[in-house]
């Protein structure tokens, strides 16, 4: 057994910890604990991608789904709606740019049927962006929002009741952990429901509770994974994509605005423009797949060519590849969608990240008659992009020497260029803008029973060694280390007012684990003194602080850790963020530009 396998098997062992805590929450009727407990084993589990599902985590959510049923009034008939059917989005939140926001709210705008689109938010503590608010108010719907401070289960409560009142189908934009909807949609009865498949790499859950999976690329391989992976029934409805040009061909853009769009941006009229858009981490290095290193070898061996970044800002490591460039490779940071359409009216080619690519960014930019590279095979869908609309369009690069040669002979080939951007252009287009569009969405609509029905167990298969150890390594070596799983989970524990006690058969995990616990992991003395003595009996915040100063001390290197941390703070990110608070701050900052 490889050492990544190991390291798998030791997170699967703390995530089924905290599911006989769940487990025991449930047979003591503490339902809310118990869904805390899932959430967290959850939370373990999607940062791999081994198995896609956990039929446990499924089952608990019926559990105490049933639970609901039985203490919660519903009508039995459903309320009156008019001559039009009501479809009702559900999110966790709801951001100002990018993201499942973007997709609900183009989602509402494509569908020309006069169906009434409403939203519910979860989890919304910020601001409601004013675009969500004229999409739903155009489709005559309304925006309903949950109290984010309330417990899991009261929120699964006012969803229950709010989907039943008011909606004949249910769309779920939701995070990979939830635990909300998978109660609140739990049991049988109550409109159907569809599940937006917007992270089909990775582990999530609600599997069980979907009346239909709706995979957002249509490739055979994403259906595979979806059907065989997760046990799920699936249809395809394509990312939605609203056109800016549908009259015209946008790749015959005029030279005119393009050189002067060049110039608006800071480069030289006459330049060629490489455009990548994504989140920083998606460009990190693993087993030798180097973005940045490779786009250096391009923008040296094209001495007329630019690469621009979008999404983040640059740190040293871009730094030093543009100042190896003489500043032809520049990161912009965060922009707005009207600053991304400049850049968009400046960019020659599109190029794909990886190891890890930007599936929306890469269409909108193909929408744009902008020639596009795919992520090359080393690299390999569903981490890079595929679909319905690139499958029969595009060949990918077969390695990064392949890549670097697309990308080269675009960007001296204008007649290739505008040949290839019309190409993409016109397949994006017939998929995932207008009647195209529709007409899958229809589809998947007639796929739906009339009444939503919850599958009793999933029996998922794990996906192959070298898909998952790919991710895995890139999950390990650049973000969060599974070693440290345990003292993660209970950090997240804590979060959320769970103090889980170490019980024997965790510790027993921890010493038939103990090769990968060892170097950076807290003594299991200390955690269990923490656990089961100390933590219990200090506040909340107290014994959050206390088991996270623990956890860094006991790591080694601490002073070394500590220094980079605050050097990092200095650049304006803070070491410890998750990629979902990264992703969460940056758009943040875009709200308040």
């Amino acid at each position: 057994m490889s050492k990544m396998q190991t390291k798998l098997d030791y997170a699967d062992a703390i995530a089924d910890w905290f599911l006989d805590i769940c487990d025991r929450h449930i047979g003591k009727g503490d339902f809310e604990n118990a869904l805390k407990s899932a959430h967290v084993a959850a939370t373990i589990l999607c940062r791999q991608n081994r198995t896609l599902a956990s039929p446990r985590i499924e089952a608990a959510l019926h559990v105490v789904a049933e639970h609901l049923s039985h203490d919660i009034s519903l009508p039995k008939v459903p309320a009156e709606k008019g001559d039009k059917s009501v479809c009702l989005h559900v999110m966790d939140e709801a951001l100002r740019a990018g993201g499942l926001t973007a997709m609900a709210i183009r989602w509402m705008r494509n569908d020309q049927s006069g169906r009434i689109h409403s939203v519910a938010l979860l989890s919304q503590d910020v601001p409601i962006p004013d675009d969500l608010r004229d999409a739903v108010r155009t489709r005559r719907g309304n925006i309903y929002t949950a109290d984010p401070a309330a417990s899991f289960l009261q929120r699964a409560r006012w969803l229950k009741k709010l989907a039943h009142e008011t909606a004949d189908y249910v769309i779920l934009h939701i995070g990979v952990a939830d635990v909300i909807a998978g109660v609140a949609f739990g049991a049988d009865g109550g409109p159907p429901v569809m599940l937006v498949n917007h992270a089909a790499h990775i582990f999530w859950t609600g599997v069980s509770i979907a009346d239909l999976v709706v995979n957002c690329r249509g490739s055979a391989l994403e259906t595979f994974w979806t059907s065989i992976y997760r046990d799920a029934r699936c249809a395809t409805v394509p990312i939605p994509l609203v056109d800016p040009n549908p009259f015209g061909d946008q790749s015959q853009r005029c030279r005119a605005d393009k050189r002067e769009a060049k110039e608006a941006i800071g480069v030289p009229s006459d330049a060629t423009v490489i455009l990548t858009v994504g989140a920083w981490y998606k460009y990190l290095p693993v087993d030798g797949l180097d973005f940045v290193e490779t786009m250096q070898g391009v923008v040296q061996e094209v001495p007329e060519a630019f690469l621009l970044v979008v999404g983040f800002h640059a740190d040293s490591r871009w730094n030093q590849a543009s100042a190896r460039a003489g500043d032809r490779i520049r990161a912009l940071g965060i922009v707005s969608q009207d600053q991304l359409a400049a850049i968009h009216q400046a960019a020659d080619v599109y190029v794909e990240g990886f190891p890890v690519g930007s599936t929306s960014a890469l269409l909108e930019a193909g929408l744009q008659g902008i020639p596009v590279v795919l992520g090359p095979s080393p690299s390999p869908p569903p981490y890079t992009t595929d679909g319905v609309a690139l499958d029969n369009t595009l060949d990918r690069a077969t390695s990064i020497s392949d890549y670097k040669h697309k990308i080269v002979q675009l960007s001296r080939n204008h007649l290739e260029r505008h040949s290839c951007g019309s190409g993409i252009r016109a397949a994006i287009g017939c998929h995932h803008t207008g009647d195209g569009w529709r007409q899958y969405l229809e589809t998947a609509l007639k796929m739906l029973p009339p009444r939503h029905s919850v599958r009793a167990a999933v029996t998922p298969v794990p996906t192959p060694v070298t898909v998952h150890e790919y991710w895995s390594a890139f999950v390990a070596q650049n973000n969060s280390k599974y070693e440290e799983t345990l003292e993660h989970a209970v950090i997240r524990a804590l979060q959320i007012g769970l103090r889980p006690r170490l019980t024997k058969t965790v510790m027993q995990a921890c010493r038939d684990y103990s090769a990968v616990r060892r170097r950076l992991s807290m003594p299991l003395p200390l955690l269990f003194l923490l656990c089961n003595c100390l933590l219990p009996l200090l506040p909340l915040k107290l014994a959050q602080a206390a088991f996270r100063l623990s956890a860094f001390l006991c790591r080694p290197s601490a002073l070394q850790r500590l220094r980079a941390h605050f050097h990092a703070i200095l650049r304006g990110r803070a070491a410890s963020r998750s990629w979902y608070e990264e992703y969460r701050n940056a758009r943040a900052k875009t709200d308040d530009s």
